[in-house]
């Protein structure tokens, strides 16, 4: 049977390196008219407006070449070594400035429609390959789509949510220190709700918070078995503890609903 065109469209795979190509090209190769009296490339707006950005995303930074110095950015037409992050780095850098210029747009008569246009175009393309944009301070990120960080993301206090989200951030596979971090806010978090879990699951809580104290909170170098684990895994331990931290907050929630759903059963069933 014939499909149409959307049927078309929505199953094909995603080509990575050619979204990787026309989003490079939005940004370093199209031209685009506007108030100027030429046309110009986003990168050229970028760097003639660049002291009217968000100095969050800025910082002390004097220009785009100085930014893309201190930050080591530098994005070449086809790269050799090309993997999904490599069209991550390339999407947060481009909407990240692109955001900037919309937010300056008042002072630098920038068209509107035109990066609107752009950022729907990454935000689009980062969907498809299961990725969800994140924002904190105006600066954007994005994240696996991991749907129960989702929601357990829903659940619990904004600042805690970021970094439920964050963790899943492609830049921090490796980084120890500040899974680490984010991990004890987690511990954190959830210790007042401990005698709860452990009334829904009791070795399961065991479990979670004795891994907690030995991986996250207490300085256990001196156990002869945790000292001679490798880098790689203690972060798989430390991933682990993370699905499992979760898992807790979303059993908790259940728990909440369960007399709700039972009043409706109930109902139900006459």
């Amino acid at each position: 049977m014939r499909r149409n065109i959307y049927e078309v469209l929505k199953s094909g795979n995603v080509d990575i390196q050619k979204e990787y190509s026309r989003i490079y090209d939005l940004f370093y190769e199209v031209s685009y008219d506007g108030y100027y009296s030429q046309s110009v490339t986003l990168e050229d707006i970028v760097t003639e407006c660049f002291n009217m950005l968000n100095t969050n995303l800025i910082g002390r930074c004097l220009s785009l070449d100085d930014f893309n110095e201190s930050y080591n950015y530098r994005f070449d037409p086809q790269p050799k070594d090309f993997s999904i992050e490599t069209l991550i780095e390339l999407s947060e850098y481009v909407e990240n400035f692109v955001r900037a210029l919309m937010m300056a747009a008042m002072n630098a008569r920038l068209d509107i429609q035109t990066l609107h246009k752009v950022e729907m175009h990454i935000e689009s393309c980062m969907e498809d390959v299961g990725y969800k944009k994140v924002e904190r301070d105006g600066i954007i990120i994005f994240v696996e789509n991991n749907q129960a960080a989702i929601s357990a993301s829903e659940i619990i206090e904004p600042e805690l949510a970021y970094s439920v989200l964050e963790y899943n951030h492609y830049k921090l596979k490796g980084n120890l220190a500040r899974k680490k971090d984010i991990l004890k806010n987690l511990a954190d978090s959830i210790e007042p709700e401990r005698s709860a879990l452990k009334s829904i699951n009791s070795n399961f809580t065991s479990d979670l918070f004795q891994l907690f104290n030995k991986f996250i909170r207490h300085d256990n170098s001196d156990n002869n078995y945790i000292s001679s684990m490798s880098d790689s895994e203690i972060e798989d331990v430390y991933d682990d503890i993370y699905q499992m931290w979760l898992l807790a907050k979303l059993q908790l929630e259940q728990a909440d609903r369960n007399d709700k759903v039972r009043e409706l059963i109930k109902k139900i069933n006459g």
